[in-house]
């Protein structure tokens, strides 16, 4: 895991401008890659790069890294799982290698089959190369978007990041975009293709992009997508194979998504909730390799899965190493976390997660595997069983499906004090946002138009939308968090083999009526106790409602006040769901930051003034 950057000036600039532009990109990303930065400049063109040194630890490795006539110049950014077999294969076709760094590997790929390289990756990155030959730079995206690439182009510049700060950093902040904040303050959701500022993107998962340097045009090109990968015939096929075979093909495919996302020169643990998913990651981690160290982060109020994080370490016959969320933890690092973020916090366990990855790296951990993307993956939420009894179900126009694919609707009627300004009663009409939703829906439906039964059919539509939409959000909470400690997060259920498995199973053994993740459940007694395997899923318990308790003095001549016509006398009226109430919160933090210009540490200390009372919330 490192840190990425490209700048390309339009106009003529002398190489120490480029070069202290590249030098500000690489500090605003030197948490991503603090074992080793430096940059390229060749004419307008840099890359930049900032390394977190996990395979081959080797200076030989560092980058940029450049081909032997120097024709081509790598930044990248993640892991190559598969690295090995493609190393063989290109030497076996006459390349010649100097590292053992999965870099070289990638670098020589694109040398020898162009773009065609990126569709034969298994992993995770982010990469910028700088081709010479043809006076171009590619940009790429692995296919499920585990690593993130942003840019901004305007008529000076284009520059690509790792991270949007160090966009800003070297561009300024553009003016922030206001269907952003409410889409976010509404439905939590953030559009994945936009960031929060204007004129800011983001390259989409299973894509690259190409910079032609003669008229400086911006393509995006598509590699991969889900939906083509959803064969009719096998899908059919597979619904003739028993319960059991599905249980040996998943354990197998696991098994080696899990080993070759152990390889490392250095330290791997993992994340282990005491849930499903992250306990079976962490039993077949230890079998493997049995150094693996484990961690897990609990909260001082009681109430979390402790418990069944110490059932899983007895019955591994491992330690777990326990860090413990607390009031005062979680609001002194509520304002650096939001910076991090660029945007509002998606979730109330961003700052827990990132304590947890901070524990890791104090034992020189630098890489973490976590369960991630298994409930998008076998229909793992409790409301996919509850969808499939609806009698709406068949119909993704009726309220049914309305309410409970889109829970927060249900604020709309809740909370009407809180959208009673005529800006916000435009922005927030729930039937516009239903109405983008559904045009997304019936694209996918049309993946499945093999199939008769609408049951089967929409379920397996809910999962391909949640892979698209809601995993980006987990994803993008991963690699934020895990950077702010210098960790690689790393995710064995989002491995090609797995998903590609997954696409083609059919709906009736990953959910029914019950339960979901009919098939990883039966994988997983193979390793596990029942009590982890059948117990009633939770998540991380960080209790927000208790640490949060902000009066309206908080928001009072604030960013939703002053931008949004939010005053903040309303925040007194009446009690607040916690959800939204979290939303409200670093929304006012990333405006503060991000539209006001205020300093972090003058948001701490209003945030530190204002705790003066709680809010009522509703449960």
């Amino acid at each position: 895991m490192c840190g990425i950057g490209v700048y390309i000036s339009k106009d003529t600039i002398s190489e120490q401008k480029l070069a202290d532009k590249l030098n500000t990109m690489n500090a605003s990303q030197e948490h991503r890659g603090p074992d080793f930065s430096a940059s390229y400049c060749h004419g307008h063109v840099g890359l930049c790069h900032t390394r977190l040194s996990i395979i081959d630890l080797s200076a030989q490795a560092n980058q940029p890294f450049y081909s032997p006539e120097r024709k081509y110049v790598l930044s990248y950014n993640g892991e190559l799982y598969n690295f090995r077999e493609l190393r063989e294969k290109l030497i076996s076709l006459g390349h010649v290698f100097t590292t053992h760094s999965d870099t070289e590997v990638v670098l020589h790929s694109y040398m020898e089959w162009g773009t065609g390289a990126f569709v034969k990756f298994n992993g995770m990155f982010g990469l910028a190369i700088y081709d010479s030959v043809e006076n171009k730079v590619i940009l790429a995206r692995d296919r499920m978007g585990m690593k993130f690439i942003h840019y901004y182009a305007d008529e000076k510049q284009i520059v690509f990041a790792s991270e949007i700060k160090a966009i800003l950093n070297v561009v300024g902040i553009p003016e922030y975009r206001t269907e952003a904040v409410n889409d976010f303050l509404v439905l939590g959701q953030i559009d994945k293709t936009r960031s929060f500022f204007q004129g800011v993107q983001t390259l989409l998962p299973g894509k690259f992009c190409v910079v032609n340097l003669s008229d400086y045009s911006v393509t995006p090109v598509g590699y991969y997508n889900l939906q083509a990968n959803i064969d009719p015939d096998r899908y059919i096929c597979n619904k003739s194979i028993s319960m059991e075979e599905h249980v040996d093909t998943l354990d197998k495919l696991l098994r080696k998504s899990i080993e070759k996302h152990l390889i490392a020169d250095i330290p791997v643990g993992t994340l282990c909730s005491g849930g499903l998913d992250s306990s079976l990651v962490t039993a077949i981690a230890k079998q493997i390799n049995p150094d693996v160290r484990i961690y897990h982060g609990g909260v001082e109020e009681g109430g979390g899965e402790e418990e069944y994080a110490v059932l899983a370490a007895k019955h591994l016959n491992v330690d777990i190493n326990f860090i413990y969320m607390s009031r005062d933890k979680y609001l002194n690092d509520l304002v650096d976390t939001v910076y991090q973020m660029e945007t509002p916090c998606f979730h109330q366990n961003d700052i827990s997660l990132y304590h947890i990855c901070k524990l890791a790296r104090t034992h020189g951990v630098k890489v973490l595997l976590s369960g991630e993307s298994s409930d998008e993956l076998f229909a793992g939420y409790p409301w996919y069983p509850r969808l499939m009894k609806k009698t709406a179900f068949a119909d993704p126009n009726g309220t049914g499906w309305t309410n409970d694919y889109l829970p927060t609707a249900g604020l709309f009627y809740r909370f009407p004090d809180y959208y009673e300004t005529p800006r916000l009663a435009n922005a927030y009409s729930l039937f516009a946002h239903q109405g983008e939703k559904l045009l997304r829906w019936n694209w996918i439906l049309d993946t499945f138009g093999f199939l008769q039964d609408i049951s089967e059919k929409t379920g397996n539509a809910i999962l391909i939308d949640n892979l698209l939409t809601f995993l980006n959000t987990l994803l993008y909470t991963a690699d934020r968090m895990g950077m702010l400690s210098s960790i690689e997060n790393r995710f064995p259920f989002i491995e090609n083999d797995i998903v590609d498995f997954t696409l083609n199973l059919p709906l009736e053994f990953k959910v029914d009526f019950r339960a979901g993740k009919k098939v990883l459940k039966l994988v997983a007694e193979r390793y596990l106790p029942k009590e982890i395997i059948y117990r009633r899923k939770q998540g991380f318990p960080t209790p927000v409602e208790s640490y949060i308790s902000f009066n309206e003095a908080f928001f009072k001549d604030g960013f939703l006040e002053q931008h949004l016509s939010l005053p903040a006398s309303i925040f007194g009226k009446t009690g607040v769901d916690k959800r939204l109430m979290y939303r409200l919160t670093t929304a006012e933090v990333w405006g503060r930051i991000f539209v006001l210009k205020q300093n972090l540490d003058e948001i701490k200390n209003h945030i530190s003034a204002t705790l003066n009372r709680k809010y009522q919330y509703i449960s």
